[in-house]
């Protein structure tokens, strides 16, 4: 009996990987907790990730880089007493 080829089983692995739909999950999933934690555009963040689902293996790696600092993005908010609408008292 013949073991497979490690190279080949990798490129199989890889491929069922990227064509069976859980790079697209992943990524989509990266990309909805982006867009909640950034307070962004939904819509925006998920075309994002599904473009990134696009690249195999790297599209994961680059959806859970932007998921990671998609905090950082997040608009600084106004603390000050009249901030959201609200009056400040005398």
């Amino acid at each position: 009996m013949i073991a497979a080829d490690p190279a080949y089983a990798a490129y199989l692995a890889g491929w069922a990987f990227f064509a069976y739909g859980p790079q697209l999950v992943l990524c989509l999933l990266f990309a909805w907790w982006a867009a909640r934690r950034a307070d962004g555009d939904l819509l925006n963040w998920m075309a994002v990730g599904f473009l990134w689902s696009l690249v195999p293996f790297a599209g994961v790696v680059a959806m859970w880089w932007l998921w990671r600092g998609a905090e950082k993005r997040r608009p600084a908010r106004d603390t000050s007493p009249g901030a959201g609408g609200r009056t400040a008292t005398p």
